[in-house]
């Protein structure tokens, strides 16, 4: 490994770590003294794994039977050279065809690291993509370096500063590199490529993608741009004009290997852009891309510092030695014989074809000087999947990932099958998950992963420790994590270059119907976990408030959508009115209606969701949204209907309203378990009514044994269920499921009140407001007109609860005084439990 004579070179062809695993292998490896110690590399550390040091070049040249070297070497170099050898470098053979022959005529196998091709098992060797790799990060380096203006925007005390506008011409590792880096440091930024295909491969970094139209262009077999025509190029730099005019960067990438670089942008473009700005020439070693440019130079135009540094990868020596040493060791490894420790280079073999310049005294037989391939290091992305494949390919999995939702909602309509539906969602939605990790806008893998690890951490901890009484309380939480969710990806969406007016549009929604879901559900939270008084708080003028505060909501809206940015007032307007809005829309709802509010707030999440997707283009978050929410606003009118409740009612949160409902008296007639059991053992029919109560005391167990004993005794035995029983949707059908009661005994409201007063004993666990007669009877209550289990008409009626107390609604209950009904008091699982051992 000599050191490099290149003026400016600071790489090394092998760092210690590669040079540990070669003499691993069986190499011998002399290094000339200093070659790694620009890059950081220091001869101890090369001697720490065995490399010999030798001061003298030419013996470290004459004695190798393998050179690594990062340029190429000179032709006083060659006569050092011992027939035989292997030397390994960025040849430039197009242009060295007197150090070519020299190389042939003194039986030097070269090979040139630029001609490694393009196939899968050849990306670990190319050294050209993984160099370009770094130049364009330097570049985006040195244009912020030399540029006045800083790359992010900053939202500062005193005043927004607009970020930089950067335009990147040439999409291809370099191009792509510097357009990622632009963006990490907070840039807006354009690009454009010859190509169309590439279009997406910038939009999925976060760039707008320039159109201009060139008529027919396109990329050669191997993925390289073709060579434009003058007239194309003249098209081209007509169409770059005004975007270079209004930009603070321009990054030029375009080079065709073999050949001088394009011009494609003149000086009088240069000079009418900003003073301050700045342009970087990648391509100015092989002639430039910019019209005045020199190398290793800046030169001043009108005020415009035109940036023409070569060898940019050895700006960050250090690194780029890593990724080159990497590049040869894959190299060496492939063709490396374990047996006869030796290279060999088959002639057959599609990489040697291409990369072996000279061979037995000779030129390759496939490489002319005449015939020059076209290379545009600037147009080639080489370490992904092509990105329109890869689209295709995660719409694909979101398909599966959508399939997986639909049957496993449709499994979840029945208890007996609830749990494999529940858990082919989970896995659809896994599925979406990852899929949408190997996606080319992710740009970090950091916070994203921190994000899964405390949300699994959390989720995990809530499976765990929260009882199923707690469900309601944290099904609300839930809806507000996807309301804020929502808002914040809405919110972060606006930094993308791309938006659309319809963009922009989904944009605001998401944000308002996420702040409102997010401060809805918190308070839903707040009444269901009584931290705060569940009756409905009201005051005068509410519903005018809520009109204006509606109106302001949408004109600010409207005047954000005419100007929009992540900056606007309007934006900050929308947010804190759409949070308000949700508080206002929960405070006058009665505690009884939560079950109500949480289903509305759960579409609401899905909404917010689906506003979302349609602003960060994700199909998957589209059509998992337009299915909660759609499913939220089904359950939520089937509600409704179960509490006499308009849907228009509940959207405008026209219900729960005070009123002074009659005062019930009369006698109260307890009753122990010991008759309890004599009057259930001789009972021909006996349903069960579960409420909220039952889920408190965890009694679902032994409601399940009591049935089975009184059926095993000939009672037939149903559980009536109401739609809105406990404090969410589906309460006591989760509760009953769990204690694996047959789905086929359980009733719903409308199927066992017509036959109710044929019931011997109906058995009341817990529930108050959904069997309260005076929603029949009592015009003056506040739950009059919604529907309810009559159990009042059964022959007999038990009721157990711990007291007196009405239910969540505050509303006292005429059924404890009935002629036919028996209070049990105490746990209702005790209560139950004692019961069960007199019948036992």
């Amino acid at each position: 490994v000599p050191k490099e004579t290149w003026p400016g070179e600071l790489r090394v062809a092998l760092v210690p770590l590669n040079a540990k695993k070669l003499i691993g292998l069986g190499f011998t490896i002399t290094l000339e003294s200093g070659a790694g110690a620009a890059a950081g590399f220091l001869d101890s550390a090369y001697e720490e794994v065995g490399v010999q040091i030798s001061a003298d070049h030419n013996q470290v040249l004459s004695g190798a039977d393998l050179i690594f070297r990062v340029r190429k070497p000179s032709l006083a170099e060659v006569e050092h050279h011992k027939t035989g050898a292997i030397s390994i470098s960025f040849l430039d053979p197009f242009n060295e065809k007197e150090l070519v022959e020299s190389l042939a005529s003194h039986g030097v196998v070269s090979i040139s690291m630029e001609m490694i091709p393009r196939s899968t098992r050849a990306q670990k060797m190319d050294a050209l993509s993984s160099q370009a790799n770094l130049a364009g990060y330097v570049t985006v380096i040195l244009a912020a370096m030399h540029c006045p203006k800083i790359m992010p925007m900053m939202m500062t005390p005193a005043g927004t500063i607009a970020p930089a506008r950067v335009f990147v011409i040439g999409a291809g590792v370099a191009g792509l590199q510097a357009i990622a880096t632009a963006k990490r440091l907070g840039a807006r930024v354009e690009a454009f490529d010859t190509r169309p295909v590439v279009a997406e491969q910038v939009q999925s970094l976060g760039a707008k993608f320039v159109e201009i139209d060139l008529g027919e262009v396109g990329q050669t077999d191997q993925g390289y741009a073709k060579e434009l025509t003058p007239e194309q190029i003249e098209l081209q730099r007509e169409g770059q004009k005004k975007v270079i005019a209004q930009s603070d960067v321009v990054i030029t990438t375009a080079q065709l290997f073999g050949r001088p670089a394009p011009v494609i942008v003149s000086r009088d473009m240069v000079e009418a852009m900003k003073p301050g700005s700045v342009v970087v020439d990648m391509a100015v070693e092989t002639g430039g891309n910019v019209e005045g440019s020199v190398l290793n130079e800046v030169v001043d135009i009108n005020g415009v510092k035109v940036i023409g540094m070569g060898n940019l990868p050895s700006e960050v020596a250090r690194n780029a030695s890593e990724m080159y040493s990497n590049n040869l060791f894959n190299l060496i490894g492939d063709f490396w014989d374990e047996e006869a420790k030796s290279l060999n280079l088959n002639p057959e073999d599609d990489i040697v074809q291409a990369c072996v310049i000279t061979r037995d005294g000779a030129r390759n037989f496939a490489y002319t000087f005449d015939v020059r391939s076209e290379r545009h290091i600037g147009h080639y992305y080489r370490w992904r999947i092509d990105f329109s494949v890869s689209i295709e390919l995660i719409n694909v999995v979101y398909i599966v990932a959508a399939a997986l939702f639909v049957f496993g909602l449709k499994q979840l309509g029945s208890p007996a099958t609830a749990v494999r539906g529940n858990l082919l969602s989970s896995v659809g939605m896994l599925i979406a998950v990852v899929a949408t990790l190997f996606n080319a806008e992710i740009l970090s893998f950091s916070w994203i992963i921190g994000a899964i690890v405390v949300g699994s951490i959390v989720g995990y901890v809530a499976a765990v420790k929260i009882e199923m009484t707690s469900m309601p309380e944290m099904v609300a939480l839930f809806n507000g994590s996807g309301g804020i969710a929502s808002l914040l990806v809405g919110w972060a969406a606006l930094y993308n270059l791309d938006n659309t007016t319809f963009t922009y549009v989904t944009i605001v929604v998401s944000v308002v119907i996420g702040g409102l879901t997010f401060t809805g559900s918190i308070l839903a939270w707040g009444k269901l976990s009584e931290v705060m008084p569940s009756r409905a708080i009201v005051f005068g003028a509410q519903r005018i408030f809520n009109g204006v505060l509606l109106l302001a909501l949408i004109t600010c809206s409207v005047l954000f959508c005419l100007d929009p940015s992540a900056s606007s007032p309007y934006l900050f307007a929308i947010i804190i009115l759409a949070c308000l809005f949700g508080v206002m829309a929960v405070l006058p709802i009665g505690g009884a209606d939560m079950p109500v509010v949480i289903s509305l707030l759960n579409s609401y999440s899905g909404l917010a969701a689906c506003a979302a997707g349609f602003a960060i283009h994700n199909n998957i978050l589209i059509v998992a949204g337009s299915m909660v929410g759609a499913a939220g606003i089904i359950l939520t009118n089937i509600m409704c209907k179960a509490m006499n409740r308009s849907l228009a009612n509940v959207l405008f949160s026209g219900f729960g309203a005070v009123k002074q409902a009659t005062k019930v008296e009369g006698e109260v007639k307890p009753i122990n378990a010991e008759d309890a059991a004599l009057i259930l053992e001789a009972a021909q029919s006996v349903t069960f009514v579960p409420g909220y109560g039952m889920a408190v005391a965890q009694a679902q167990h032994v409601v399940r044994e009591l049935g089975e004993m009184l059926e095993a005794n000939g009672a037939e035995v149903t559980y009536a269920i109401h739609p809105v029983a406990g404090r969410m949707p589906g309460h006591m059908n989760v509760l009953l499921a769990e204690a694996s009661v047959p789905y086929d005994q359980l009733v719903e409201m409308d199927d066992i009140n017509p036959r109710i007063d044929k019931i011997d004993v109906a058995v009341v666990i817990g529930a108050n407001d959904v069997v309260n007669p005076a929603a029949n009877d009592d015009e003056n209550s506040p739950i009059y007109g919604m529907p309810i289990i009559n159990v009042n008409q059964a022959r007999t009626v038990f009721v157990l609860k711990r007291s007196m107390a009405s239910g969540f609604s505050g509303v006292d209950n005429p059924l404890f005084f009935g002629e036919n009904t028996r209070m049990l008091f105490g746990d209702a699982k005790e209560s139950l439990a004692a019961v069960l051992n007199e019948l036992k």
